[in-house]
């Protein structure tokens, strides 16, 4: 790689980082290149930007990026410098992303001190997502462990989610635990997020059984809301078997504003049945407006009967 300096009036207005095989375009300006620079240098002279004033947000996520992919151990130590508690937050976000993503297991090691350390809720969120970018063995587990047992409803939500992210053979029993488990509705609502988040339909079959079995009935809506997202003739069954048969109201309002939300060809037919026949009145008004925001020909021609 190389890095690459804009500088205007003697100061650094921009930094970036290229492949030494890609075909850069300066647009005319003049160009100084600098051979053999030593890395431990290179990392200290990108390490000042993020210190010059007035403070650039451009400036330091080109000087943290670049000092992560230096191949150079000296990168680590000015990744925790600038990962400390001294720093300003948007930049400890910042770097628990190239702490996961570049810096294999001593990344991985220093994104676990920040989680058990950093007071920042929002530098936590990013160093879990840090996390689910490194390519070290463990991630799975730590992820796991995180979504299983940390105190923090947030942290668990997020490892929840991140672990759908990453297609891990065991992440669905890990999601469906939490679904099961977990006293926070903050981390089921995510959960339920998570499983549509599967790969491919490996989703399906654990939504569909969240929708039929969850104690509980915002969850149940979530899980129906999501397998409209998924579309087809068995998510569109258990969909309408919610609305026939799920004892909440709520929930079957919640499964009519999915068959809203699935392809006309398959939703309308069936909102136009839900409408028509269902023995609930405000079941059969939601279905009724839903098919008004379609503006689909066959839902004017089914208003047209109804109101003859």
């Amino acid at each position: 790689m190389v890095v690459l300096y804009r500088v205007a009036q003697k100061a650094v207005e921009r930094v970036r980082i290229f492949s030494e095989d890609c075909e850069l375009d300066a647009g005319g300006r003049r160009i100084v290149w600098l051979e053999n620079v030593r890395p431990t240098d290179s990392i200290a002279q990108l390490e000042s930007l993020t210190a010059v004033q007035p403070r650039s947000d451009r400036l330091v996520d080109g000087a943290v990026s670049a000092i992560a992919m230096h191949g150079d151990l000296a990168a680590d130590a000015s990744l925790d410098r600038l990962v400390q508690l001294s720093q300003p937050e948007s930049q400890r976000r910042k770097v628990t992303f190239w702490l996961g993503n570049a810096r294999g297991s001593r990344g991985l090691a220093t994104l676990k001190r920040i989680l058990a350390e950093d007071p920042s809720a929002e530098v936590q969120k990013a160093a879990v997502f840090g996390v689910s970018q490194s390519r070290e063995p463990g991630v799975f587990e730590m992820l796991s462990s995180l979504a299983r047992t940390d105190a923090r409803p947030r942290l668990r939500s997020e490892a929840v989610f991140w672990l759908a992210q990453r297609n891990d053979a065991g992440a669905s029993a890990v999601i469906m635990e939490a679904l099961e488990k977990d006293d926070s509705a903050e981390v089921r609502k995510k959960a339920v997020f998570a499983l549509s988040q599967l790969k491919g339909d490996a989703g399906i079959d654990p939504l569909l059984r969240v929708a039929k079995t969850s104690a509980d009935p915002n969850v149940r809506g979530e899980a129906i809301f999501w397998l409209a997202q998924k579309a087809g003739a068995k998510v569109a069954a258990a969909i309408t078997q919610a609305i026939e048969q799920d004892p909440e109201t709520e929930v079957k309002k919640r499964a009519v504003f999915a068959l809203s939300q699935m392809p006309k060809d398959e939703g309308v037919p069936l909102l136009i049945n839900v409408a028509r026949t269902h023995s609930n009145p405000a079941v059969r008004k939601q279905a009724m407006f839903w098919l008004g925001q379609s503006k689909d020909p066959r839902a004017i021609a089914f208003f047209a009967e109804i109101l003859k």
